[in-house]
């Protein structure tokens, strides 16, 4: 029993990935973060998220207009009151919502007024719940003191009960495992200064002294000093030891767990490598970007409406943000807006943070003209008429 003892640390000692089978360790936040692909994944998408503007509508009598003025969208946008700035605030949500038990923010109020968003580190939020699997209640605990539901945001991914969300890294914990033990492999292979493995070989026996002094010089040669040379005598020769298969397919290796770990996040490896397509952007709005925003509005519009606003009232994300970067784009889309009628000119100038030039019209085709939508009028350039489209009036000759 104590030789298969002794073999079993030899084995551990000498090879990182057997140690990570013997170990079973767990990757917690920390550890998933030293995994290039996982921590790039996560900061892109949580800074690409922070950096969106929330606004705020109405529905009323069948049209959306958009709320403007409004305290809370000062705090979503602007300063939250808390140390954090708005881009922080959202930032640590979406990042313990991907990477924690999920995002948690308390909301502090005058009356009905909400005048503080207070972000709160998961690690600090506990709950007591009554444990019934259908008339649910719980409290939030922040340092054991209690708090009910409806004085927090909750950002929660795919949660059962309402207040505990499941993270990537526990819902990928093994696929994460061996990705961060190949990592550790890596730096074992690194570690060695690049020298190539092997054995050494003596035509006689070498006396104690002599295998002392060699172990020492080896060791030398590995370690992280400037001493990379060993003189080998007495008859000793190096032989070298040939790659295994593990360290021949590393590179291969690590390029598969690069597009795993994208694949945990719902976005294409270009994502991470800097060679985004049209597609490729399609893609990652609509199987990464596009819930965890709707999770998001949906948390806002639960916490921060008072009840009388719900169903009429709802916060939005603008995403037109997200394509600012990609300058040709963006006015082709407004040229297509523009022309096809859906927005005026003004309308534009303002989403492009310009002066408007009082130019409120939506255009038409030259044969249509011109529709006015505060006077519900439409005036026909060809012809110079004004149509008035709630009593068919018509005025030739100008508006």
């Amino acid at each position: 029993m104590r030789i298969f003892k002794r073999a079993k640390k030899e084995l551990i000692d000498g090879n990182v990935l057997l140690t990570g089978i013997f170990n079973d360790e767990y990757i917690d936040r920390y550890k998933a973060l030293e995994i290039p692909a996982f921590s790039s994944c996560a900061n892109k998408i949580s800074d690409t998220i922070a950096g969106l503007h929330l606004k705020l509508y109405r529905e009323r009598n069948g049209k959306v207009e958009e709320v403007k003025n409004d305290n809370r969208l000062f705090l979503l946008n602007d300063e939250t009151c808390d140390t954090l700035n708005s881009f922080q605030f959202k930032k640590a949500l979406v990042m313990d919502y991907l990477l924690g038990k999920g995002g948690y923010a308390y909301i502090k109020r005058d009356g009905l007024r909400i005048t503080g968003l207070y972000y709160v580190d998961d690690n600090n939020i506990s709950f007591m719940s009554n444990n019934d699997p259908i008339f649910k209640s719980y409290k939030i605990l922040v340092n054991a003191k209690g708090y009910y539901d409806y004085e927090f945001i909750k950002i929660l991914r795919n949660t059962k009960n309402g207040y505990l969300g499941v993270s990537l890294i526990d819902e990928h914990q093994e696929s994460l495992k061996t990705i961060f033990t190949t990592l550790k492999f890596e730096k074992s292979l690194v570690s060695t200064g690049g020298h190539k493995k092997g054995f050494l070989e003596s035509d006689k026996k070498l006396t104690k002294e002599a295998v002392e002094t060699l172990k020492q010089a080896w060791k030398r040669l590995y370690g992280d000093n400037d001493e990379k040379v060993v003189v080998l005598n007495d008859g000793v020769k190096f032989k070298e030891a040939g790659n295994t298969s593990v360290e021949m397919q590393l590179n291969e290796k690590k390029q598969s767990n690069s597009d795993d770990v994208c694949k945990m996040f719902g976005v294409t490896p270009s994502f991470i490598n800097g060679n985004l397509t049209e597609e490729d952007e399609k893609a990652n709005m609509k199987y990464c970007f596009n819930p965890i925003l709707t999770n998001i509005e949906t948390a806002l519009n639960s916490s921060l409406l008072l009840e009388n606003e719900k169903g009429s009232y709802f916060f939005e994300f603008d995403t037109t943000e997200l394509t600012k970067s990609d300058i040709d784009k963006r006015f082709r889309s407004y040229k297509t807006a523009i022309e096809s009628g859906f927005m005026t000119i003004d309308e534009v100038r303002y989403k492009e943070n310009l002066e408007e030039i009082g130019f409120p019209y939506l255009k038409l085709s030259l044969a249509d003209g011109l529709y006015i939508p505060e006077q519900n009028q439409i005036y026909v350039l060809n012809t110079g008429t004004t149509i008035s489209l709630k009593g068919g009036e018509t005025n030739e000759g100008g508006s």
